[in-house]
């Protein structure tokens, strides 16, 4: 703490009191946060020989920790004039910005983050009308591999990629105490029994999952043996790129054991598409709509990364994305069922998204009811279960091998 010549008040150095004039760094003075004055640095060494150290935070009584920036050093050194000129070139520099907080002001560089609050999406929850909303024209679904479990989202898009999430559920790679044939139980064969559900559309009819984006992170060989058989339903291996600056989705590649379609993703394109459409307010064209029976636990997933810039001497800035809390599966889950969009109608699929959104308000004003037949494991209509409860129920005969045809 250094005492101010004017009215002696104990005060210590901060870049914040630091003032000049018009830009012009030759007017550099200290501001006295008690009377108000300017301090010359000519000051400084009178102020330097009567400051003193002041403790400022509890300690153990036995280490002595120290904080001083360069706006202390001594006559002749460096200079407040020097630091505002440092200062002014650095501001335009980010790279350079991050080396003047460190070294010059003595302070720690905190990247700025963009990050979406998850009180807020919380707030936005809905019921919805019926399992499906009106406005959805296709239904996708997306599954993360865990070393435990598998994790899926069913989600609807409609015009403008307005969309709704239909289903969130986890599948146990053990078999859970309630299924009533343990010895049967196969999670793989749970999950494609799940996908292969119908649910009602608001209109009155059913609808189907059309695409499903399978993540090859984890248990690879499972992944691509689950999908190769399931090509023909449109079910694809996908997995995260590391590259940025191009579409979310990339051409397929068969460069596995089980020659199964693998779709590599620019996970950067992807994660910065939901980031931008979790911070719009109102229903419309890229709207996510979440449904009432959503718990924290989704929207805290959801909301658990944020983009930083980190920046090195010489090379431009690269935003990369970190996790604010450890499990974030749902926000991973909903740039796999973004992607799962892509493959299914391209790149740009808002046109088809608009005519199929269409065909079903026109079914539901005619008041035509077009159904497929309801599977015995079905859940009745008008239900939309937060963690659907499934059933377990023994298959027919041949249903464990049924899969491989």
């Amino acid at each position: 703490m250094v005492p101010c010549p004017h009215c002696g008040a104990e005060d210590w150095l901060r870049w914040s009191n630091i003032d000049y004039r018009n830009d012009d760094p030759t007017t550099a003075s200290l501001l006295c946060t008690s009377c108000g004055a300017l301090t010359e640095e000519r000051h400084k060494r009178e102020m330097l020989e009567r400051g003193r150290w002041v403790a400022t935070a509890p300690g153990d009584g036995i280490t002595k920790s120290y904080h001083l920036s360069s706006l202390y050093s001594p006559l002749g050194w460096l200079s407040w004039v020097q630091l505002v000129r440092e200062w002014q070139d650095a501001k335009k520099d980010p790279s350079k910005l991050k080396v003047f907080v460190n070294t010059r002001l003595a302070e720690t560089w905190e990247e700025r983050a963009e990050s979406v609050e998850p009180d807020v999406i919380f707030s936005r929850k809905e019921a919805y009308a019926s399992e499906v909303p009106a406005g959805v024209g296709v239904l996708v679904a997306a599954v993360d591999v865990q070393a435990d479990r598998l994790e899926y989202v069913i989600k609807g898009f409609g015009a403008g990629e307005e969309s709704w999430l239909i289903a969130w559920n986890e599948i146990p790679f053990i078999a859970p105490p309630d299924a009533k044939d343990r010895s049967r139980y196969d999670a793989w064969l749970e999950l494609d029994r799940e996908l292969l559900e119908s649910w009602d559309h608001e209109c009155g009819k059913k609808l189907r999952v059309e695409c499903v984006a399978v993540d090859s992170g984890f248990k690879s060989d499972d992944v691509y043996r689950f999908c190769k058989a399931r090509a023909h339903r449109k079910v694809f291996a996908v997995k995260g790129g590391s590259e940025t600056g191009k579409p979310l989705v990339g051409r397929p590649s068969k460069n596995n054991a089980f020659r199964a379609r693998l779709y590599t993703l620019c996970t950067d394109a992807g994660k910065t598409t939901i980031h931008d459409r979790l911070r719009i307010g109102a229903p419309g064209s890229g709207f996510m709509h979440l449904p009432a029976w959503i718990d924290r636990e989704y929207v805290d997933q959801l909301t658990a990364e944020k983009v930083i810039r980190r920046y090195q001497r010489g090379k431009p800035p690269v935003r990369v994305w970190v996790k604010t809390r450890e499990r974030n599966e749902a926000f991973d889950l909903e740039v796999y069922a973004l992607a799962a969009l892509r493959i299914l109608l391209g790149p740009q699929p808002d046109r088809a998204l608009r005519l199929r959104a269409a065909r079903l308000e026109t079914k539901k004003a005619a008041g035509e009811v077009q159904s497929a037949p309801m599977m015995p494991e079905e859940k009745p209509a008008q239900q939309a279960p937060a963690r659907p409860a499934r059933s377990w129920l023994p298959r027919r005969k041949g249903w464990v091998q049924g899969w491989r045809r």
